[in-house]
């Protein structure tokens, strides 16, 4: 005897929830809609009107047998959408809704091209896996707008498209002009773990919103404090102060009850309340620190301004950026080298050269998704600059120890200096759990995880932290020059091993070593070829792998010995 169905504030309905109710005639179904289960209004004999909120079609079955005579009704500016839709198309007739919306729900991907149908100040929420983007003439004026977020993606394989699709991060790209009376970010995080982010508006900590039983703190970093040697880079931010449009922070949180906790944070009303809406360039001002050491010269801790993926080639800054990972490391990428996307709320690190004092965000590098996850690696052109040498070779070496891998990069350009450049260079920034191996470059006292520099003598050192006793292995994973020696030298084994041809497994103490591993790079990097054991002779010479002559006495290793004119390399 059903003959109405409306659940205005359904997420989901499931398979066959109304299968065979043959008097039922109609069906509204609200915006806030998120997933409709297969068949879930088939065989409804008596339907004929369907009232669809939702903005963007949803994939669904569930009017796999609709009559010939039904008529759906959906918000008219998705008319289009629904009329290409597999999953919709086949209704008797798809017309346009009477009426003008006064709330939208974004849950998964979709293109406004009208405001057609919208009342002013409509409530806009995108939904964690909602995709928006806005093309349309004149300008949206939105009452409340909440973007719902969160600061990891998850995973599931999509066999129509025989590919893992990633959900839990949102994304808004407007070609409009937008406005909105309240702007609010809603963001999962996970707890017991530091979550770097950075928000495009200011917030009073005060306001911020979070789930019951929760313990939390949130913290800016000091750049000024790290230049000077002094005082505590990172600076609790209490009740009443103000976390800063485009600046970076760290969140931590913990409780007993959840894995993950839900922070709102409300958007001050001043003048940057709608950044959030920036369709064009965005640039931001870096502060600059003097200090005795380039490494530790201006640093800011920033973030992505667009509440979109953003492709780093598209910054316009002559540096590098430092980013947190969720293995509890920071990788450094060079805007010039490397493929890398920042995701919405995404913070990192950069330096800030004396004469540069901002960095440009291209509104052409706003993304959807990071399409190195969905296609598995990256095709978008590095960015080229033609000041840059051509001759530079680049070097990336990886540590692992089975769980965690971390890498360390020696770019080797003539013309770059011996001396940290902030253009080029990345100081390393060491995990903060003392179980995850480092590596980095050493010289001159200094930290590397990029070391951009001419080859000099082409020795370099390798210095890396061991967090537990273990096997580890250090490998090339790129070698820029075919059939060149990278010959790594192991001071403790006295092992020589050409990184070109093979990687190199040992084990090692827990504790951090900057003398044990030497880098020989150059024409005359020679590799072991073959290793025999040779017992002591008066009548053979022998010579350590400097060249210089060394009694027969001597530790065990590996050696040169001349006898009867030839030379070969021995293990005695």
């Amino acid at each position: 005897s059903l003959t109405t169905v409306s659940l205005p504030a359904a997420t989901s309905i499931g398979s066959q929830a109304f299968n065979y109710c043959n008097s039922l005639t109609t069906v509204s179904l609200p915006v806030c809609l998120e997933s409709l289960g297969g068949s879930a209004f088939a065989d409804c004999s008596a339907l004929k009107d369907v009232y669809c909120r939702v903005i963007a079609p949803l994939t669904t079955s569930a009017f796999s047998s609709v009559g010939g005579s039904v008529t759906l009704h959906v918000p008219a500016f998705s008319l289009t959408s629904y009329m290409l839709s597999d999953s919709w198309y086949s209704f008797y007739k798809i017309v346009p809704l009477d009426e003008t919306l006064t709330e939208l729900t974004i849950n998964n991907a979709f293109t406004i091209t009208s405001f057609d149908g919208l009342a002013d100040k409509t409530d806009l929420t995108l939904t964690k896996n909602g995709q928006l983007t806005i093309s349309a003439d004149g300008t949206l004026n939105i009452g409340s707008f909440l973007q719902q977020q969160s600061t990891s993606t998850s995973s599931r394989w999509d066999s129509s498209t025989q590919s893992y699709v990633y959900t839990g991060i949102s994304s808004l790209v407007t070609d409009s002009e937008m406005k909105a009376d309240d702007v609010s970010i809603s963001l999962q995080v996970r707890t017991n773990r530091w979550n770097f982010i950075s928000l495009p508006f200011d917030v009073n900590v005060s306001e911020i919103e979070y789930s019951e039983g929760t313990l939390w703190v949130i913290r800016k970093y000091s750049g000024a404090d790290r230049a000077a040697l002094a005082g505590n880079t990172w600076q609790n931010m209490t009740n009443g102060t103000v976390l800063k449009a485009g600046e970076g922070y760290i969140l931590h949180c913990a409780n007993e009850e959840t894995s993950t906790v839900k922070f709102v944070f409300k958007a001050v009303d001043n003048a940057k309340k709608n950044n959030i809406f920036a369709f064009q360039d965005v640039v931001k001002p870096l502060a600059t620190y003097a200090s005795e050491h380039a490494h530790n010269r201006s640093w800011n801790l920033v973030g992505n301004p667009y509440p979109a993926y953003f492709d780093t080639h598209n910054i316009e800054h002559n540096g590098v950026i430092t980013v947190y990972n969720n293995s509890g490391s920071y990788s450094a990428y060079s805007l010039l080298d490397d493929d890398y996307v920042l995701r919405p709320n995404e913070a990192f690190f950069v330096q800030c050269p004396m004469d540069v004092t901002s960095m440009t965000f291209k509104a052409e590098g706003r993304m959807h998704e990071d399409s190195s996850k969905k296609n598995g690696s990256s095709t978008r052109a590095p960015r080229r600059n033609a000041a840059i040498s051509n001759n530079r070779q680049v070097y990336n070496f990886t540590l692992t120890n089975g769980d965690f891998t971390d890498k360390a990069r020696l770019v080797v350009n003539p013309d770059a200096k011996m001396d940290y450049e902030i253009s080029c260079d990345a100081s390393k920034f060491m995990s903060d759990d003392p179980t995850v191996p480092q590596l980095y470059v050493c010289d001159n006292g200094i930290r590397y995880a990029i070391d951009e520099r001419p080859l000099g003598n082409g020795i370099i050192a390798l210095g890396a932290h061991f967090g537990q006793t273990g096997s580890y292995t250090i490998a090339l994973k790129s070698n820029p020059i075919e059939n060149a020696s990278v010959l790594l030298t192991d001071a403790e084994t006295g092992l020589h091993v050409n990184l070109a041809e093979n990687a190199y497994t040992f084990t090692a103490q827990a504790g951090t070593s900057e003398s044990r591993f030497m880098l020989h790079i150059g024409e005359d990097a020679t590799g072991i070829n073959e290793i025999a054991n040779s017992k002591s002779s008066n009548s053979k010479v022998f010579y350590d792998l400097q060249g210089r002559q060394v009694s027969d006495q001597q530790q065990k290793g590996i050696y040169i010995v001349k006898q009867n004119g030839k030379s070969r390399k021995v293990l005695k």
